[in-house]
């Protein structure tokens, strides 16, 4: 079972993804956080996720920078990034922060289940 941090700032998208990841008995959400500062304190502190799910825009610290963050700090813990924006700009950005993924919202639950 992969065990995943969750980032989002809106809580009704966090409980869903949250809902979707762990019907499948695959996923198990291990942290939910409103932003980047949270999830940077929770590794900090001994959270050892196989993987963080993130969206971008977020207060205090967003997803991008959080990504920096955490490549910075030598935490080898991979991202995959999901937002809503889907420019070129974003996606460029999230990869030179060291993000291994980048999803739309809008994709269906098979790509996301299959980028995991």
């Amino acid at each position: 079972m992969k065990e995943i941090v969750l980032v989002e700032d809106h809580k009704v998208v966090r409980n869903g993804l949250k809902m979707l990841l762990e019907s499948t008995n695959e996923y198990k959400v291990i942290f939910e956080a409103n932003n980047g500062q949270e999830v940077l304190e929770a590794i900090r502190s001994g959270t050892k996720p196989d993987i963080i799910v993130s969206d971008i825009n977020m207060p205090v610290l967003d997803g991008i920078a959080m990504t920096a963050a955490l490549k910075e700090e030598d935490f080898q813990i991979p991202v995959l990034i999901m937002s809503m924006i889907e420019d070129n700009a974003h996606f460029y950005r999230a990869v030179q922060a060291g993000a291994k993924g980048f999803l739309s919202k809008s994709v269906d639950s098979e790509e996301l289940f299959f980028a995991l």
